[in-house]
């Protein structure tokens, strides 16, 4: 069989997409961290945060992009902060769990 096929383990778009089955008409919002080596057009300002992490101020930008999937509005709230634009699309989570350094990340994008 010479057939193309294509296998996937899953990740945080086929967590929307399940998402967007599930989820009833309406809007959707998403917060995700703003990796350093994407492109993400132009994008609307909506506020900054200032988060308490290790008894550290760290400030968030975000910023918001919508679009609409099956009649269901997506509203992206897109984090802009140093611990997250230092990654990339390809490695967006860092490892291992056991460096301050990657617990304080997922600590700033769980307050956020």
């Amino acid at each position: 069989d010479n057939s193309k096929k294509y296998i996937s383990a899953g990740g945080l778009g086929k967590v929307e997409d399940q998402m967007l089955r599930e989820h009833p008409q309406g809007t959707l919002s998403l917060a995700h961290p703003m990796f350093g080596d994407v492109d993400y057009g132009p994008l609307d300002e909506f506020m900054d945060f200032e988060i308490f992490v290790d008894g550290k101020e760290h400030k968030v930008k975000v910023y918001t992009m919508e679009s609409e999937v099956n009649q269901i509005k997506r509203v992206w709230y897109l984090l802009s902060h140093d611990l997250f634009t230092e990654r990339s699309k390809k490695a967006p989570y860092p490892s291992p769990m056991t460096k301050i350094r990657n617990l304080r990340y997922f600590s700033l994008w769980n307050q956020c």
